[in-house]
């Protein structure tokens, strides 16, 4: 395994690589990380007060609106081109040509955003000093950027196991090092981003070892007119991307202060696991759908997995919604109990997400850089237009529900163009009633009751996680 780590950029993958053995090495890793996140919420609660929290979540807010402009559409762009039409031996011939362009991107946009420094961090971050918060962001979002070509090449290949190992040891040194700074050297607010620092440094040393030679292969035009499409529409996608996870932060600590973005950040850590299982199970669905979509077969296979996946995540959903109370109990304490009526919300941003990343890796598969890039401009506008309109009115509130309308937007804008493959029946929308009746469940009944719909809840996650997971071992990958 350790000389597999250093032969990144070879041939893709075939259908060889199972999808549940690849989900289940997705999912290691990601659990783990999200394990630690759920495990240090309760250290932080209970160690740092609301404003302080909110501080942390305001400094990483801006480490998304760095990345758009620093890698923007990286992983889009390296799948797009291990994909290309070809002789699968040549794919990665030329890969020199589109790393040497991702780096001199880099380079200039991280100069830009340091000496930058305190202008962008007075504007974004009004309170919070540039230093330590801004520039140990910065140095995160700079390791992350260097390294992503080295993850999206075994992504590419479908070699989820490697990427585990990578990101397991990336989530061990995040909490090693955050509970030192937290509780060790009593750093306050700024040990959570000492520890996301810490864990993007992690791939480093194989960066350096397996990309950084391959700078020096020679120019290749041709390999970099294949992914401009992609590359191209990598901007807005990142800015919808930021402006739909991030922005909302900033603007809610700018009109209703750090203390109300804690309880909105603890909240979005609780009801974003829906969220987060979607990423995880994304990674495997991108270069999936990307084998899969040249024939009828394959695309009946995609559409059958992107409604069965809906239907699993409007169970999971609403089993986080009946029992959003008791779970902010638990985790936050009594000082963060308004985080319960944000939870349901965040959940059903999750929801929204699974359509649209299949609406998205479709595009990607075929090349629709254009229909990318004004379905993420659109999300953009309907998202800003949201949280200006109702942060300063509902504050936490607003932001969760101008959350659900920007990717609503995105969604929709994918999901309706001809080349769009994929249809969500009808009779799927009536599964998202089940997550409005477990939604007020949640908030309004008591005790027992919540108890009895917790296991009756859990009782169908099982069932239909089974239904699923048998589904995921008939699909052939190519």
């Amino acid at each position: 395994m350790s000389r597999l780590l250093l032969q990144p950029f070879e041939a893709v993958a075939s259908g060889g690589v199972g999808v549940r053995r690849n989900l289940a090495w997705w999912a290691l890793p990601r659990v783990l990380g999200r394990l630690s996140s759920v495990l240090l919420l309760p250290v932080y609660t209970r160690v740092l007060a609301p404003a302080e929290l909110g501080t942390a979540l305001a400094a990483l807010a801006i480490s998304g609106a760095m990345a758009l402009v620093v890698a923007p559409g990286a992983e889009a762009v390296y799948l797009r081109y291990a994909y290309r039409p070809g002789d699968e031996r040549e794919r990665w011939s030329g890969v020199g040509t589109v790393l040497a362009a991702h780096y001199a991107l880099t380079t200039v946009a991280i100069g830009v955003l340091f000496a930058l420094g305190p202008a962008i961090a007075g504007a974004v971050m009004p309170g919070i000093p540039a230093w330590p918060f801004y520039y140990l962001v910065l140095g995160a979002v700079a390791a992350d950027a260097v390294s992503a070509p080295y993850q999206a090449a075994w992504r590419a290949r479908r070699r989820a196991d490697v990427i585990a190992i990578i990101q397991a040891l990336q989530a061990l040194v995040v909490i090693g090092a955050t509970l030192i700074a937290l509780l060790g050297l009593r750093w306050g607010a700024v040990s959570i981003v000492v520890g996301i620092l810490a864990g993007s440094v992690v791939p480093l040393p194989f960066v350096a070892v397996t990309v950084l030679p391959k700078l020096a292969e020679p120019w290749n035009a041709a390999a970099l007119r294949v992914v401009a499409p992609v590359m191209l529409a990598g901007f807005p996608v990142s800015v919808s991307t930021w402006v739909l996870t991030g922005f909302d932060r900033l603007l809610l600590n700018r009109e209703r202060g750090v203390a109300e973005l804690g309880i909105f950040g603890v909240a979005y850590q609780i009801g974003a696991v829906l969220t987060f299982a979607v990423i995880t199970l994304n990674k495997e669905w991108g270069p999936l759908v990307a084998g899969l979509a040249v024939d009828g077969q394959g695309r009946a296979t995609v559409q059958s997995l992107a409604v069965r996946t809906l239907r699993l995540g409007v169970i999971f959903g609403s089993l986080m919604a009946v029992l959003s109370g008791p779970i902010v109990q638990v985790i936050g304490g009594g000082q963060y109990a308004a985080s319960a009526s944000l939870v349901p919300i965040v959940v059903l941003i999750g929801l929204i997400q699974i359509p649209y990343l299949f609406f998205y890796n479709v595009a990607t598969a075929q090349g629709r850089g254009g229909a990318m890039a004004t379905a993420s401009v659109l999300g953009v506008v309907v998202n800003v237009a949201a949280n200006l309109l109702l942060i300063p009115r509902f504050g936490g509130m607003g932001a969760a529900w101008a959350g659900v309308l920007g990717y609503a937007a995105v969604a929709l804008a994918l999901g309706s163009r001809p080349w769009n493959f994929i249809a969500i029946p009808s009779r799927e929308a009536a599964w998202l009633l089940l997550l409005l009746a477990t939604t007020v469940l949640g908030l309004r009944a008591p005790a027992p009751a919540l108890a009895l719909a917790g296991l009756a809840m859990g009782a169908l996650l099982v069932a239909e996680g089974y239904r699923y997971w048998r589904f995921l071992g008939r699909i052939r990958a190519t």
